[in-house]
C-alpha cells in the first residue's frame, strides 16, 4: 500500500491510497486542477481512483467535491452525519446508494 499526502494544512487536505488493485482519495480540499497537478506528481492518474471517502465537512476537505465530482463519476463514503452537514450544492453530486 502506498500513502501520498498530496495536500494537508488550512488551504485544503486531500490523501490519496493506492493498492495494487485500487487507488481511493481522502478528502478533497484543493481545486480539481490542483489535484491533477499533485496526483501527476506522485506518478498516479485521477482514471484509477475509484472512489472519496470524506472524513467532514469542513471547507478544507471538500472545497474541490463538488468539480471533482462532476468531472470524475466516483463513488462517494461519508457519514451520514457529515453527508447532512453538506451544503445542497454539494449535496447534488454526492450518489446515494
Amino acid at each position: 500500500m502506498k500513502v501520498s499526502v498530496l495536500a494537508s494544512g488550512s488551504n485544503g487536505n486531500a490523501t490519496l491510497v493506492e493498492t495494487n488493485e485500487y487507488s481511493f482519495l481522502i478528502d478533497d480540499g484543493i481545486s480539481f486542477k490542483m489535484l491533477l497537478q499533485r496526483l501527476n506528481e506522485c506518478g498516479s492518474d485521477i482514471n484509477n481512483i475509484k472512489g472519496i471517502f470524506l472524513t467532514h465537512e469542513h471547507v478544507d476537505h471538500v472545497a474541490g467535491l463538488k468539480v471533482l465530482l462532476k468531472k470524475v463519476d466516483l463513488m462517494t463514503y461519508v457519514t451520514k452525519g457529515t453527508y447532512a452537514g453538506h451544503n445542497a450544492d454539494t449535496k447534488e453530486v454526492i450518489k446515494e446508494e
